[in-house]
C-alpha cells in the first residue's frame, strides 16, 4: 500500500504545476 501511496501524491503534483503554467499563458496572450 506504500507503494501506491508514494505513486499517488507523485502524478498529482505534476499535473497541477501543468495546470497554473497554461494559465499564465492564456492571459499573456489576450494582453
Amino acid at each position: 500500500m506504500r507503494q501506491l501511496t508514494g505513486l499517488r501524491p507523485k502524478p498529482e503534483q505534476q499535473p497541477k504545476q501543468q495546470r497554473p503554467k497554461q494559465q499564465r499563458l492564456r492571459p499573456k496572450q489576450p494582453s
